[in-house]
């Protein structure tokens, strides 16, 4: 059964409790994403997340990647080294963060398996091209990445499952945002090599985003139909 990666967007210490207790027993990994936090919660949140660290990418987006952190982008760098020392599955970094920060790339490169680098485009769906040179650029850091477009129509998100053929080699997440790529979100863990998909728990944290129980659904039925069909999945 393909992995879930189900989005927890809390904007209190009291609801992250909350949403892990009802993710817990549906979700294979948790994106915690910090930015819905004050610094100060970011700072007291460990204890709480210390059972469930191991399975979890955190997140900390700023306002122009299209997140709802407040503070200076120094800030955010600290509270990114502070994620990072903290000892997660992965830590979640924009690839202009890390391209514009030498003291964060040198922070990180301590444990490079520790990110995942990811670069998202919210208009549109780039030619095949400016797809292929940004994986280019971002494997130059690290062979975990993660590369998320706005779907215009259902062919921009096939071209995306295009990638996956073109590099067997790394461990790419890739899918489209909109109505348009909902199925790109089911499809890269099945057509794709991807290591797993992202849900929400109950409310999306990115357009076309499908809920947990929506995604295991489908992943089941899928599963029923090639099993009842003697075929391996």
């Amino acid at each position: 059964m393909p992995k879930i990666c189900v989005s927890l967007p809390a904007t209190s210490l009291q609801e992250l409790e909350f949403l892990i207790k009802n993710s817990l027993q549906i979700s294979d990994l948790f994106e915690i994403r910090f930015d819905y936090l004050t610094q100060s919660e970011i700072l007291n949140s460990m204890d709480i997340l210390e059972k469930i660290k191991s399975k979890s990418i955190f997140t900390l987006r700023s306002k122009k990647d299209r997140g709802y952190f407040s503070g200076s982008e120094k800030e955010r760098i600290a509270l990114l080294k502070f994620l990072f020392d903290s000892n997660p599955l992965y830590v979640d970094i924009e690839l202009s963060t890390i391209k514009s920060d030498s003291s964060l790339l040198d922070h990180i490169n301590k444990d490079k398996k520790k990110i995942l680098l990811s670069w998202h485009e919210f208009e549109n769906t780039p030619s095949d091209i400016e797809l292929e040179r940004k994986i280019e650029e971002m494997i130059s850091f690290t062979n975990m990445i993660k590369i998320v477009t706005m779907a215009k129509n259902s062919s921009d998100a096939i071209r995306l499952m295009y990638l996956y053929d073109k590099y067997p080699n790394v461990n790419l997440i890739s899918f489209a945002m909109g109505d348009a790529g909902m199925i790109s979100r089911v499809l890269c863990t099945l057509v794709g090599n991807a290591p797993f998909s992202y849900a929400s728990l109950k409310t999306p944290t990115a357009p076309g985003q499908l809920s947990v129980i929506q995604m295991r659904e489908i992943y089941e039925r899928i599963e029923r139909h090639y099993s009842r069909n003697e075929i391996n999945f």
